[in-house]
């Protein structure tokens, strides 16, 4: 199990905050990725605002644009938790 922590930049970006069991190439990779629909499973959860779980990346239309990154980092599934302010706001 990996586990990690993004965060939202003011911008509505995702800047990895810690994530020790993920590669420094993925990492470098979603640094700065700007969310939404479609953006892997951090990226549209942080979008969304709400749960989202993908049981095969290699099959999910959420991961098309990342999917040989996911692969290359060994992820084959993702479950991402938006965090949220007490006024619902997505912080990460």
């Amino acid at each position: 199990v990996v586990a990690s922590i993004l965060l939202l930049d003011e911008t509505q970006r995702l800047r990895p905050g810690a994530a020790p069991g993920l590669p420094a190439s993925f990492l470098a990779a979603i640094d700065g990725l700007a969310i939404g629909e479609g953006v892997g499973s951090c990226g549209t959860a942080a979008f969304r605002g709400e749960p989202v779980e993908v049981d095969d990346i290699a099959a999910s239309p959420l991961w098309t644009d990342y999917r040989d990154l996911a692969r290359e980092a060994g992820l084959a599934a993702c479950w991402s938790m938006p965090i949220l302010d007490a006024a619902g706001t997505v912080l990460g």
